[in-house]
Formats: structure tokens, sequence, C-alpha cells
């Protein structure tokens, strides 16, 4: 599934042959309008770090701990309002990123802020997905989704237990339910009764099941919208109290924190609360701290200070790492090799392959390479690869920053951007329609892999895991660009290959 965009101005059609192979050397990118590399990136990156204050181990610590302490709080909101035992999975962590991208009064780089909610929640917080995701997974979350349900049995299974969620809600929301939602869901479980004991075919069970479920969701959604609310302010004013506790932690900062740290084969230990990561990584990330500050220093505060941040922000549910998973190395080694990509444009100091990179904490990240979040990079020159958190805010978010940098730019500018292949998500549909899209690929659910996002504390030999979905590749350059990184079918067979 291959698609080259014909450009939609007057960019000259080359014939199909490999396009210059010169790469743009890492020096020449442009991070600021009329701000070239070298020396003076080199002055820029130091006057934007002298601007953050760096958070000491102690606070740190503070902020992993109330972090900690949040998950379970959402946990025990879920079970108290909605009756469930586990809440959507990763879904405060897409919580947590969507939030970092909104307009928000927080002085915390993590936790939100909202002044009082005491009346409304506040309007950033209903762009996050978070009821979106408490939605989907009422009454009761259903495996696999009912797209994936293949089998007679498993459609079957699927029913009993959509059954059995329905019958949970009229038993324990009993104060929020009209007579006529209520006798509307008992003739629905009835049907529904009925459909499991049917004899009829895969197909036509299938599709009265989805009509059902179709009658059944805004009747479900007028019962849920006052619990959500309750979940999600109490959620919030967990996190105004968090922030005043961390705040008011600032007087227990101490000097020598570096000294205080130890170190053992296979965790980082301070105050009594250590973290796993092995040598391997502890190695790279020395390296990367050395390389960005001079060779001085040991960067020990800093790299616990990195590792309680991604800490608290990933936590360690099943699955938690999803969101900072990463393309493979053979990948990077691709990119660079036929685009001449040289920085990243999503990464952290725990998963990153280029020197420099843009990330989610510049006050934590900056030490090791990072360039700030990607919204407040401006490159006019370059080549870029984004592979970002598998959020839909984010990804909105991403696109449009790409297409408002190439059509800003008349330099070589390019980006390989790489998502899940969600083609009714709004970013799969902007980039699709692009006019800078110039190519595509795609390469097959189960037959390629992405690298953990718990990488850093994971043996080599456990790093990788095969993608359950397939993921599509966008090449997006502006006239420059195309010229310089034209994406030549060649080019784009070693970069499915380098996924395998």
């Amino acid at each position: 599934d291959r698609k080259r965009s014909k450009p939609d101005w007057d960019v000259p059609q080359r014939p199909r042959k490999e396009a210059r192979t010169y790469d743009i050397p890492k020096s020449d990118i442009k991070v600021l309008s009329g701000v070239d590399g070298g020396q003076e990136l080199i002055e820029w990156l130091k006057t934007k770090r002298e601007a953050i204050h760096a958070p000491s181990g102690t606070i740190e610590l503070v902020r992993f701990q109330k972090t900690q302490k949040l998950r379970k709080h959402y946990q025990q909101l879920c079970l108290e309002k909605l009756k469930w035992s586990n809440v959507p999975k990763s879904s405060l962590n897409r919580f947590l990123t969507d939030q970092l991208l909104l307009k928000r009064s927080s002085s915390d780089p993590l936790l939100p802020v909202t002044e009082d909610i005491s009346t409304t929640i506040p309007e950033w917080v209903k762009t996050t997905r978070i009821f979106q995701e408490i939605e989907e997974d009422y009454p009761v979350k259903l495996k696999p989704p009912i797209q994936f349900v293949k089998g007679w049995h498993a459609l079957k299974k699927h029913i009993l237990e959509y059954m059995c969620g329905c019958e949970e809600v009229i038993k324990h929301q009993a104060e929020l339910i009209t007579p006529d939602d209520k006798q509307m869901l008992l003739s629905i479980n009835s049907r529904l009764k009925m459909l499991h004991e049917t004899n009829a075919s895969f197909g036509q069970v299938k599709q009265q099941y989805d009509e059902l479920r179709n009658e059944t969701k805004p009747i479900l959604c007028r019962i849920l919208s006052p619990k959500a609310e309750e979940v999600v302010t109490g959620l919030l004013e967990f996190c105004d109290v968090a922030v005043s506790d961390i705040t008011n932690s600032k007087s227990q900062e101490t000097e020598g924190e570096p000294e205080g740290i130890k170190q053992t084969t296979s965790a980082l230990i301070f105050q009594d609360t250590q973290f796993e990561i092995t040598q391997d990584a502890l190695e790279k990330l020395k390296s990367r701290f050395q390389a960005n500050n001079n060779g001085s220093g040991s960067g020990m505060k800093e790299i616990f200070v990195v590792l309680a941040r991604y800490q608290a922000f990933i936590g360690d549910e099943y699955g938690a790492g999803g969101l900072q998973a990463a393309i493979p190395t053979n990948v990077f080694e691709t990119l660079q090799k036929e685009f001449g990509v040289s920085v990243e444009c999503f990464a952290s100091p725990l998963n990153a392959h280029c020197d420099n990179f843009c990330s989610a904490f510049f006050d934590t990240d900056a030490p090791f390479g990072s360039l700030g979040s990607f919204f407040d990079f401006y490159p006019t020159r370059g080549s870029f690869e984004a592979n970002p958190p598998f959020c839909e805010l984010l990804m909105d978010r991403m696109v449009a920053h790409i297409h408002e940098l190439l059509g800003a730019s008349d330099e070589p500018l390019s980006f390989v951007v790489v998502v899940p292949d969600w083609r009714d998500a709004s970013s799969y549909k902007a980039m699709y329609d692009s006019k800078f899209m110039r190519a595509k690929t795609i390469v097959q659910g189960r037959k390629h892999f992405y690298k953990s996002g718990l990488q850093h504390r994971t043996r080599s030999s456990n790093q990788y895991y095969a993608a359950v979905h397939d993921s599509r590749i966008f090449i997006l350059q502006n006239r420059a660009g195309y010229e310089l990184w034209y994406p030549s079918d060649p080019k784009l067979d070693a970069l499915e290959l380098s996924f395998s």
C-alpha cells in the first residue's frame, strides 16, 4: 500500500532516480528564524537552559510520590463512582500527555492545576480524551474490541459480557436511571439474551449486536455523564493539592544530592526510593550528559531526576511504556542514511537515538541533549523523524505544527512521520490529504517491531515487541526538501525492511 503524491505546485518532476545523496550537516539546522547552527545553536541552548530551574532530587522524588498516589486515587474514584476494579488502560497517561499541550495555569511541569472547579470543569479539560476513554469502557471493558472479534464463540462471549455490564449499571446506578431508561435497558438486555442464544449466522448476529449497542449508547451516556465528571473533578482536586505540596516541599531542597544517590547493578537509590536502570542505559545517559556539559560533573543527580520524572509520567501498570515506545535502531540508521534525519521530534533521554531531540520536559531533559518541546521548536532547515505518543490530540497538534513549519520555509525541510494506521483519525486524514505529502507506505502489524518505552530498565533481548497494528509512514516535505531527500522506491524499500 504505497503512494507517491504529485506536488500541488510547480516542483520540477524529477526522473525516477536517486536524488543527491549528500546530507545537510547537523550544524546547519536553523532552530529559530535567523539563528543558524554550530556555535549559535550552542549559545541558544545555553540561554534557554539558564532560563529554567532544574528540579532537585528531593523535589522530583516528592513529585513522583504524589503522582503514584494520584494513580491510586484515580483507581479508587473509578471504583467508587463507576464500580470498576480497573481503570481504562493508559487513560491517565494520555490525560497527562494531553494536558501538557494545552494552555493551563499550572506552575508544575507535570501535573495540572485548576484554581476553581467547584462549579464547572475547565474547558481545556474537556478537550482531553479522558471523558471519551471512560465512555468507551462503560459499562464494561470488552476485549478484544468488537472490530477485532472474528469467531462465533468470541462474539457470544462479547454479548454475554455486555449483558452483564448493563445489568451492573441497573443495579449500581439506580439513583441516576429514569424509569424510562431502566425499562429500555431491560428490554435491550432481553433482546441481547435472545441474540446470545440464537443459531443465526455470525454476520447476522454481529449486525444486530452492533445495532443494540448503538441503541444502548445514548442511555449509558446520560447515566455516565455525572459520574464521569465526578471522577475527573476528583482527579483535578487531587492534582491541585499535590502541586501545592510539591511547592511547599521546595524548602527541603538540600545541597550535595549527587553524593546521596547510591548506585547498584540495576538501580539508582535516593532517600530509600529506587528506580531501575540497566548498566547499558546508565552508561548511555552518562555519555549524553558529558557530551552536553563539556565533560563536567558526574550527572548522577540529573540521571536520577530524569528517571523519577519519567517513572511518574508513565507509571508501573501493564503496558505503561507504550506511549514512550520508539522505532528500532535499524530504522533510525536507515533514516539517517537515506533521508538525512538528525533530530527526533518526540523522544526522551531514555529512548533517544539522535544526539539532539525534542521532549516533553525541558527542565529535566536539557542536560542530555533535549531541544525542548517540539511545539516550541521552529526549524527552517533539516530532516526530522516524528514518532509521537499515540494520543489523538497530540497527533493533531503535531500535524498542524509540521504543516506550519513546511509552509514557512523555502529551505530544505523534511519530516518522516511514523504513526498507527488509524484511518479514521483526523491527523491521519490531514497527512494523507496534505499538499506536503510526498510519499506514504505501510508496515504490517505483527511483522514489524517497536522498542519498549521501558528499554532503560529492560535487557537488550527483551526490548523489542511486535506491533499489534499496522504502522503508516508519511513523508512530508516542502519543495526544497523533496528535491534534496527525494523519497524514491529504493529508499522506501530500505525503510520498510528496517522495521522487520
